[in-house]
């Protein structure tokens, strides 16, 4: 599916990407931006470029191994 709900999008992540997503989030402006924009969809779209930048942006920060961000998009 393209369109996913929170948890269903989250649970694409591993318990440790979660842990390293929630301390960048803690400690940089613009995920923590990002992140809120999240909390406050109605549903997450796999396919919006918000949602692909942000978790394109987490891969190239190193918390998602390389190829993760593929990965977490995948429909």
């Amino acid at each position: 599916p393209r369109r996913l709900t929170h948890k269903q999008f989250m649970d694409r992540f591993t318990d440790l990407e979660m842990q390293a997503v929630l301390t960048l989030v803690a400690q940089s402006t613009a995920m923590r931006t990002w992140w809120t924009r999240f909390e406050k969809a109605q549903h997450v779209n796999l396919t919006d470029y918000a949602t692909q930048a942000g978790v394109q942006t987490l891969e190239i920060a190193g918390v998602l191994a390389e190829g993760r961000a593929a990965e977490v998009l995948a429909p």
